[in-house]
């Protein structure tokens, strides 16, 4: 699980991570790779701020899921755009999982 706020400038900080122990040395690091996303077409935090929806990706065959925390365990990840009052996005959650069981956005 992550979650990241949105800065004026559009990128975005991590607020909060929670992963399995054997994860946590690695964290750091892809907290940092993903201040970027929202503003980059294809990933899945833009997708879910342009649309103002949840959106999940499933893994296909071998190829690692893009943005995944750990790549070549991430079978799935989920994204929901946090927003204000107004429907203005504030920032998003992550969730990934080893397994392709999602719950529907």
């Amino acid at each position: 699980l992550a979650v990241f706020v949105l800065r004026p400038d559009g990128s975005a900080r991590c607020l909060h991570v929670e992963a399995a122990p054997a994860r946590s040395a690695t964290l750091r690091a892809w907290c940092g790779e993903r201040e970027d996303v929202a503003r980059s077409t294809g990933e899945l935090e833009h997708a879910a701020l342009t649309r103002a929806e949840a959106c999940v990706e499933h893994r296909r065959d071998e190829v690692p899921l893009r943005g995944a925390q750990e790549a070549l365990d991430a079978r799935a990840a989920a994204v929901a755009p946090v927003v204000d009052r107004d429907g203005e996005p504030l920032g998003w959650l992550r969730l990934e999982f080893e397994h392709h069981l999602v719950p529907s956005p």
